[in-house]
């Protein structure tokens, strides 16, 4: 029987920043309860894993050998699934985490570290325990500027752009949000990638205004349930 059949452990409860946050354990796997709902789970990482490394591939390619390394931005720590994904490819040499909840990155320091490879301890991480759209409205001084900075934006926050369990998180898939990520990005062949729970094609509408080429990838995970993620290159 897989593990996500088994009776869940409770590993810790607290009150995060949008609510109470539970981390247990079923078997070998993890999931996050937010709000007293479902939010994610270890076992249910395929597209997201998928849509890391894709990302990298296409800026990689984008990019070409003359350039020193990939500067990557991920918007939501989980599981670290998708930041162990991007560090595994040598050629990033910089990657900027966003999480907005304590607790998660202290998990992934802890418990979650065996399922992520240890993946925080990389020199090459950069960990912002804020909002993401305060990060992205008020960057935080790190005297880097971070205009036309990333080679890809990673966002595997919330459940998507159909599906928010923190209202003030769609700001991230409106007009306004997306101009701004774009922003960050580098001018020719950066990436921004995009988890949903569903398809959504106002949202696919959306990104066709600012980037040159937009792709609709759908996946399905080991329980059988299909998910999506949007790959848009300048």
């Amino acid at each position: 029987m897989r593990g996500f059949y088994k009776p869940a452990e409770v590993v810790e409860r607290v009150n995060g920043r949008g609510g109470e946050l539970q981390l247990q354990r079923r078997g070998r796997d993890y999931e996050f309860i937010y709000g007293g709902s479902f939010l994610m789970s270890s076992y249910n990482g395929v597209t997201e894993r998928d849509m890391v490394r894709q990302a990298i591939r296409v800026c990689s390619l984008a990019a070409g050998s003359g350039e020193p390394g990939l500067r990557v931005l991920i918007g939501g720590l989980g599981f670290g699934i998708g930041l162990q994904e991007a560090l595994g490819s040598p050629q990033v040499k910089r990657v900027d985490v966003v999480e907005i909840e304590e607790a998660v990155v202290r998990w992934n320091r802890g418990p979650l570290a065996e399922i992520n490879g240890n993946a925080l301890s990389d020199p090459r991480v950069n960990i912002f325990v804020t909002d993401l759209v305060e990060f992205l409205v008020k960057p935080p001084d790190s005297g880097v500027d971070r205009e036309g900075y990333y080679h890809a934006a990673i966002l595997d926050t919330d459940n998507g752009p159909g599906w928010l369990s923190r209202p003030s998180n769609s700001f991230l898939y409106s007009d306004k949000g997306t101009a701004l990520i774009k922003s960050l990005l580098k001018p020719e062949g950066a990436v921004l990638s995009v988890w949903s729970e569903s398809a959504n094609d106002a949202y696919q509408a959306l990104l066709k205004k600012y980037f040159k080429t937009v792709a609709e990838k759908k996946g399905y995970e080991k329980t059988g349930e299909s998910s999506f993620y949007y790959l848009a290159q300048i």
